[in-house]
C-alpha cells in the first residue's frame, strides 16, 4: 500500500493526516491534532516567539516521526497564514529542516484557498455552485464555484489573530466585541464586493 502523510502546520495547531491508497481508495490511517499557538503573539511582534518555535518543533518532530513508523518515507509539511505573517519564518523553516528533517512549503493565501475548495468538495456530487469558508488561527479562506466565477480569498481574520489584537480582557468587553464584529464586517464585504 502506498502511503502519504502531510503535517499542516498552521497559526493554532498541528495536524498530521496519513492515508494509504490500495486499489485506487484512499483510506485515512492516522489523523492527529495539537494545539501548539505557533502565532502567539505574532500579531504585536511581527515573529514568532522562542517558545512557540519550541513547542512546534517538538510536535512536528513527533508527528513526522509517527508519519514514518507509518511507512511514510517522507511525509510533506506545509506553512499557512503565521509562516506568511512572520518576520522569523525562514528560521522556523531551517530549523524544520534540521530538527524534526522535514522540508516546509509555505502556501500563499490563494493556494491555501485552492486546496480548502479542493478538500471540501472532492466527493461533491451536485450543480456544482459550492462555496467554502476556512477559519484558522491566522486567516479565513472563502473559495466559491458558482459555475459562472471562480474566486479564492484568503483574508487575515484568524481566531488567534483576531483575539490578539481586538479582545485584549477576558471577560470580554461589549465595545471590544462590537468593534471586532464591524472589522469583520469590513473585511469580510470589502474582499467579496472585489
Amino acid at each position: 500500500m502506498n502511503r502519504h502523510g502531510v503535517i499542516d502546520i498552521g497559526t493554532n495547531s498541528v495536524k498530521l493526516l496519513v492515508a494509504g491508497a490500495e486499489g485506487g481508495s484512499p483510506r485515512i490511517l492516522r489523523e492527529r491534532v495539537a494545539i501548539t499557538r505557533l502565532g502567539e503573539g505574532l500579531e504585536e511582534r511581527g515573529r514568532f516567539a522562542p517558545g512557540a518555535m519550541d513547542r512546534t518543533l517538538r510536535t512536528v518532530s513527533a508527528l513526522a516521526a509517527e508519519a514514518r513508523r507509518l511507512g511514510v518515507p517522507r511525509p510533506v509539511a506545509i506553512g499557512t497564514s503565521a509562516f506568511r505573517s512572520s518576520a522569523n519564518r525562514v528560521e522556523m523553516v531551517r530549523r524544520l529542516r534540521r530538527e524534526a528533517r522535514i522540508d516546509v512549503e509555505v502556501l500563499t493565501g490563494r493556494r491555501e484557498a485552492d486546496l480548502s475548495f479542493a478538500a471540501a468538495t472532492s466527493d461533491q456530487h451536485g450543480d456544482g455552485r459550492v462555496a467554502v469558508v476556512d477559519v484558522g488561527g491566522g486567516s479565513t479562506e472563502i473559495a466559491w464555484d458558482d459555475g459562472v466565477r471562480r474566486r479564492r480569498i484568503s483574508l487575515p481574520l484568524g481566531a488567534v489573530r483576531l483575539t490578539e489584537r481586538h479582545l485584549p480582557t477576558d471577560p470580554i468587553r461589549s465595545e471590544d466585541f462590537q468593534r471586532l464584529i464591524a472589522r469583520i464586517r469590513a473585511s469580510l464585504s470589502s474582499a467579496v464586493r472585489g
